[in-house]
C-alpha cells in the first residue's frame, strides 16, 4: 500500500485482503502492485557450501500454464541466463556466500515471461 503521513510518502506491505481501516488509515492509494520481500535460509553442508533449486509454493493460488493459474519467472543477469550463482540460475551449485537480488516475477499462466531480463522458472 502507498499512503501519506503528514508530508511523507510511505510504502508498506500488507495482507492481500487488508483495508485502509484495518491499518488505521482513512484511505490509501492502491497502485495495483503486489510484491513480497523474502529471505531464504539454507543450512550448508559440512564444507560450508550448498546446492539446490529455489521453488515457489503457491498458497491460495495455482502455478500452471492456464488462464486461471500463474507462471513464475526468475530474473537473470543481463537478460541471458548463465550458470553463475549470482545470475540466478535454475539450479544453484556449490554456493559459498549469500546471494542477493534473486528475484521472481509472477504473471498470469497464459502469459509468457518478459523477454528482457527474465526466464520461465515454474511451471
Amino acid at each position: 500500500m502507498r499512503f501519506r503521513v503528514n508530508a511523507s510518502l510511505r510504502i508498506a506491505d500488507v495482507a492481500i485482503d487488508a483495508t485502509a481501516a484495518s491499518q488505521g488509515l482513512d484511505r490509501w492509494d492502491d497502485t495495483g502492485e503486489r510484491f513480497v520481500a523474502w529471505h531464504c535460509i539454507v543450512v550448508p553442508r559440512a564444507d560450508g557450501r550448498w546446492s539446490g533449486r529455489a521453488t515457489l509454493v503457491a498458497g491460495g493460488w495455482a502455478i500452471g500454464a492456464g488462464a486461471d493459474a500463474h507462471r513464475v519467472c526468475r530474473s537473470v543477469g543481463g537478460g541471458d541466463p548463465i550458470d553463475a550463482n549470482i545470475a540466478h540460475p535454475a539450479e544453484y551449485a556449490d554456493v559459498d556466500r549469500a546471494l542477493v537480488a534473486q528475484n521472481f516475477l509472477v504473471v498470469r499462466g497464459s502469459e509468457t515471461c518478459p523477454l528482457d531480463g527474465t526466464v520461465q522458472h515454474q511451471p
